[in-house]
This record gives structure tokens, C-alpha cells and sequence, in this order.
């Protein structure tokens, strides 16, 4: 009787780590560009897809302050729209404590960093080249 309580709340405990594991462990972000369907399959069958697609939105861009009055035309900052898959809104103002690259219509070029002007505000979103990305990445798994 002690062996099968014993082993009831060994399963009990182990299945509640599992699933603690499998829903604490999706990063919110990814929630923008995936559904958790496909996010609880790719962590089954391409995890480095997802380790690369956090390591995106951690490390492919920066903020940079530009002048208005300068004359360098550089591309708007466009909301996505995911089911159209097209541009969506022009950004106007950004929240850079809570910024989720996937949230935004992103060219990513593979040689060249891209900027892009968010609104009026003298603040640009720069992109680093998918190139340079791939390299970091390779670096930080290796390390």
C-alpha cells in the first residue's frame, strides 16, 4: 500500500514538473510570431529553431538616436500584420522596455544592418545583418 501511495505521488510530482516546464518555459514574445501549437512541436522537433528565435529578439537589434533634420531617408518602422502577412500600422512611438522585435515588419538583409525611423521621435530601430546574427549565435552555443 506504502509503495503504491509512494508511486502515485512520485507520477503526481514528475507530470506536474513536466507540464510546469513545458508552459513556464514559453517565452511570451514568441506567442506574437507563433501559435503555442506550433511552439510545443518545434520544441519536439527543431529546438534550435527556438533557441535561435529567442536569441532574435534578444540580439538582433538596438536603438540608435538619428537626426530628424539630416538628410538620410531612412525606411518607417511598420507594425506587422501576421495574418495578411503584410505591413501593418506606422509605428509613431515605441516602448523600448517592452520592445518585441516580432512584433514589427522587419527585411532582414544578410551582409548589411538595416535602420529603420520610428515616427517623429528621433529614434531608430537598427537590425543587425542575418549574417552577423548566425555568427553570434553559433559563438554563444559553442561557448
Amino acid at each position: 500500500m506504502k509503495i503504491g501511495f509512494f508511486l502515485l505521488i512520485f507520477f503526481a510530482i514528475g507530470f506536474q514538473s513536466l507540464y510546469c516546464q513545458t508552459n513556464t518555459e514559453t517565452d511570451q514574445r514568441l506567442l506574437v510570431k507563433y501559435s503555442q501549437e506550433d511552439l510545443d512541436r518545434l520544441t519536439q522537433t527543431q529546438p534550435q529553431l527556438i533557441k535561435y528565435e529567442l536569441f532574435r529578439l534578444d540580439n538582433s537589434w538596438y536603438f540608435i538616436d538619428i537626426d530628424l533634420t539630416a538628410n538620410k531617408p531612412y525606411p518607417m518602422l511598420f507594425e506587422i500584420d501576421y495574418a495578411n502577412k503584410t505591413k501593418g500600422n506606422l509605428v509613431e512611438t515605441i516602448d523600448e522596455t517592452s520592445f518585441n522585435l516580432f512584433n514589427y515588419y522587419i527585411d532582414p538583409q544578410v551582409d548589411k544592418s538595416i535602420v529603420y525611423q520610428i515616427g517623429n521621435t528621433g529614434k531608430a530601430l537598427v537590425i543587425i545583418p542575418e549574417k552577423e546574427l548566425a555568427e553570434k549565435f553559433n559563438k554563444s552555443i559553442t561557448e
